[in-house]
């Protein structure tokens, strides 16, 4: 997490709607305070993935994993930690532009899958 001040992932923790993004891969049903659902990263027939929205995050009783958004997010996208911070800054700005943080403010880091595959034109550099 280096790089990120803890303000920052804060704010953009606060500014994603946890249900919401993991809702989009997860049919969740309301169950008391949480929500439950199939886990989406292990085969189940009995719904052990529960997502808790006052404090944040996800846990699944079935195979173990669980944590806030961004570990959701680099998990089921299959993305990195700086990949994952920038996806749900860009998510909190538009969904709660006055009090997200700008995506500006977000620095970038080297993608190393742009320096590691030759342009697709059929040129050589």
């Amino acid at each position: 997490m280096t790089g990120y001040s803890p303000a920052l992932l804060d704010e953009i923790r606060t500014g994603v709607d946890i249900v919401e993004l993991v809702g989009r891969f997860v049919n969740l049903r309301k169950a008391g305070v949480n929500y439950k659902g199939l886990c989406p990263f292990h085969a189940e027939k009995t719904p052990s993935f529960t997502v808790n929205p006052k404090k944040g995050i996800f846990h699944c009783f079935g195979c173990g994993v669980g944590g806030d958004a961004f570990a959701f997010l680099m998990k089921q996208d299959r993305v990195s930690f700086p990949e994952a911070v920038r996806a749900l800054a860009k998510t909190a700005a538009s969904g709660h532009a006055s009090t997200s943080p700008s995506v500006g403010s977000i620095p970038r880091w080297p993608d190393a899958s742009a320096s590691a595959s030759p342009p697709r034109d059929g040129t050589a550099c």
